[in-house]
């Protein structure tokens, strides 16, 4: 028990550098270790219950526990995060959810926050911080990208711009128009899709006008 506590405190679980992924592989055998451990001493508190003997605490059993199950959450947050932003910067641009990367970069600040605050010494925890602040560089882009009245007339605007060709058949994703080095022309697509929404608010209450019309 006490070698599973130590090596929880050393190598790849501590180390910020490890792979996501696999140290929560690692993590899930250690855990499936202590639930092990957990049944036989319940199973020996029962039988001191049994036989009116004072009930042994476990108290290294819970330390480790507790320290498994720390270790799992860091670990946990920083793959659903970096399993996010690759999913954000690599699919389609036209598949942003903006609400959905809103409510994600929210949720990880804060749980990074009480992460640290409960372990500020956790390099773990200070890597998942990191990326997060890194990550908000690109929020104003996505804002802009996201854009839902952004039509094929706008991204022939944007590509040009970025001195691209452009037809309606392109896929391309955020990642993509970064390397285009778009980062540097935010401003201009900022004002590309302040037109687009105004087109959009016109066309949208031309249609209604037109349904009320022929419903007359």
């Amino acid at each position: 028990l006490l070698s599973i506590l130590a090596e929880l405190h050393s190598g790849i679980y501590v180390q910020a550098e490890s792979d996501a992924n696999m140290v929560l592989t690692n993590l899930s055998k250690v855990q499936e270790s202590i639930k092990s451990l957990r049944a036989k001493a319940d199973t020996f508190k029962g039988y001191q219950t049994l036989f009116k003997m004072n009930a042994d605490e476990f108290s290294n059993l819970s330390l480790t526990e507790t320290e498994c199950q720390g270790r799992y959450a860091a670990w946990s947050a920083l793959s659903f995060w970096e399993e996010s932003t690759v999913r954000w910067m690599t699919s389609k641009v036209d598949k942003l959810d903006l609400n959905e990367i809103n409510t994600t970069v929210d949720e990880a600040s804060r749980d990074a926050y009480k992460m640290a605050k409960a372990n500020r010494d956790d390099q773990v925890v200070f890597r998942l911080k990191a990326e997060i602040e890194d990550f908000r560089q690109y929020m104003a882009l996505l804002q802009e990208l996201a854009n839902p009245a952004l039509d094929s007339r706008h991204w022939k605007q944007i590509f040009a711009m970025l001195g691209k060709p452009y037809h309606e058949d392109m896929e391309f994703s955020v990642k993509d128009l970064i390397d285009m080095n778009v980062m540097d022309k935010i401003e201009e697509i900022g004002t590309i899709g302040a037109t687009a929404s105004k087109e959009y608010s016109l066309l949208k209450a031309l249609e209604k006008m037109t349904q009320e019309w022929e419903g007359l």
